[in-house]
């Protein structure tokens, strides 16, 4: 969540100094520079076996209708959510807000989301992952209607950006949970 909420304003702010292939040289320079030894010095050493076990998987429960269903509502949800961020920027545009102000808006999106899931955090044992789910499923598109029904009003974009923002970050952690309230653990 919290990558959007920071390079967006960062990149739109070194776009504006670098222009967009500086901006792309210096974090490719910085990927290089600093993540690739990283990788290289952090990542533990891959354990070796003498001599790889034949393990014999166990017959486990058959894949169902609830797989299948859990399956479609992550792929339909992941489309909406990935999608619709990508997205977020040119069509505040569209409703005319400035560059900046766009940027603003999408990037609150990022800190939303982190607090959808610190809100499903907080929920504990109370519900379970399809509970959770299922409410932000309902409210995703719910914010999204209003965003496109105010016409980009300001006080829809903030309502949609605290519905979508919240509902799509307490769902990321729902399709990690979900499948627990089908199947053990």
């Amino acid at each position: 969540g919290l990558a959007t909420g920071l390079f967006w304003p960062i990149t739109a702010t070194l776009t504006a100094q670098l222009g967009w292939r500086g901006t792309v040289a210096l974090y490719a320079g910085l990927l290089a520079g600093l993540v690739l030894p990283l990788l290289a010095l952090a990542l533990p050493v891959p354990r070796t076996d003498p001599a790889p076990s034949r393990a014999v998987v166990p017959d486990g429960p058959r894949l169902g209708a609830p797989f299948w269903l859990m399956v479609a509502a992550i792929a339909c949800s992941g489309f909406v959510t990935f999608g619709f961020e990508a997205i977020a920027i040119t069509l505040l545009r569209t409703f005319g807000y400035t560059e900046v102000e766009a940027i603003a808006f999408a990037s609150a999106l990022g800190f939303l989301k982190v607090g959808g899931r610190l809100l499903d955090l907080a929920g504990g044992e109370r519900w379970d992952g399809l509970t959770t789910a299922v409410a932000a499923a309902c409210v995703m598109p719910l914010g999204i209607g209003i965003l496109l029904l105010g016409h980009g009003g300001v006080g829809t974009v903030w309502l949609f950006a605290v519905l979508f923002g919240l509902a799509s970050g307490a769902f990321a952690i729902a399709r990690a949970t979900m499948p627990l309230a089908f199947y053990d653990k």
